[in-house]
């Protein structure tokens, strides 16, 4: 054998709650999740009252079967993230885009909580 390894663990499992960046904007709030090596297939983001999940999982590497492991590292990860949204949420117009390895959340403010302007009009 060309390398020796002492990690002895057969089938790796990692549960890891991943980095995430929030940004409040005027109508909505953005999340910016970090989930690497995802399938956008396995990913999942759900409201539940005043809960949002966002969970997913990474498999292992698909080998041929010539190849023969001798150490890996790179594992199954599930990623698990929980928030309690202290807001009103327009939960129709909640969207989710994964790009780059960034999952990003985009939660609609629902109207009643968007600032308004209130035109002052003159008496005449």
């Amino acid at each position: 054998m060309l390398l020796n390894t002492t990690n002895k663990q057969k089938e790796p499992h990692v549960v890891a709650a991943p980095c995430v960046n929030i940004y409040e904007m005027e109508k909505h709030v953005e999340l910016a999740v970090e989930m690497p090596g995802m399938d956008k297939k396995s990913l999942e983001v759900l409201v539940e009252g005043s809960t949002l999940k966002i969970s997913g999982r990474k498999h292992k590497d698909e080998i041929g079967k010539e190849y023969v492991p001798i150490h890996q590292e790179r594992t199954v990860t599930e990623y698990e993230r929980e928030f309690e949204l202290n807001m009103d949420v327009d939960s129709e117009r909640i969207s989710a885009e994964y790009k780059d390895g960034v999952l990003k959340v985009l939660l609609a403010k629902s109207e009643k909580v968007i600032p308004k302007k209130i035109e002052i009009r003159t008496q005449e």
